[in-house]
């Protein structure tokens, strides 16, 4: 169970870097398109480490 919560949590932290990465092309501002891209790879590598 725990592990499916952790699972759609991180769903809304994707779409949160998504939309980051998608106003930072708009807008130009290479920082938030980096810290998208973060929120992303966080949210994978906690993902694979709570399914290893």
């Amino acid at each position: 169970m725990t592990k499916l919560l952790n699972l759609l949590k991180g769903k809304k932290t994707i779409i949160t870097g998504v939309v980051m990465i998608v106003l930072g092309c708009l807008q130009g501002n290479q920082e938030i398109i980096l810290n998208g891209l973060g929120f992303i790879f966080l949210r994978v590598g906690l993902n694979k480490q709570n399914f290893a």
